[in-house]
């Protein structure tokens, strides 16, 4: 089907238009990759709820590592709550032989977010 529509696409036939709060997102990704020459750039839109910010953006990561990190690659990896999110959404893939490194040390005396989950979360990709 994908086949079908890329050539009637091609030939005139179909125009694909978005009008989706995603548009804006769209055009600002190709916006910051031709400005600033970058291979690939995600943008989200901004939740109203504040809170929610770290949730979306950690959503979009945890894909965007998903489908952008190569089979055996080395990972450094920071802390916090938005990694946290974005280890929670990564994709888990059959065989996953990651290097995940820690930047922020070892492990924390405190607090609900420890940075060798977000680790072990990533190296399943």
């Amino acid at each position: 089907m994908n086949r079908i529509i890329n050539e009637a696409r091609r030939e005139g036939h179909v125009r694909v238009t978005l009008n989706l709060p995603l548009a804006p997102c769209l055009e600002a990704e190709n916006a910051l990759r031709d400005r600033f020459d970058l291979k690939d750039a995600v943008v989200v839109p901004a939740p109203i709820d504040e809170d929610d910010v770290r949730r979306v953006v950690g959503l979009a990561a945890g894909q965007f590592v998903s489908g952008a990190l190569a089979p055996d690659a080395l990972l450094g990896l920071g802390w916090g709550a938005t990694i946290h999110a974005a280890g929670q959404t990564v994709i888990p893939r059959e065989g996953a032989k990651n290097t995940v490194v820690s930047l922020s040390g070892g492990l924390s005396q405190s607090g609900a977010i420890n940075p060798y989950d977000n680790a072990a979360a990533f190296a399943r990709v």
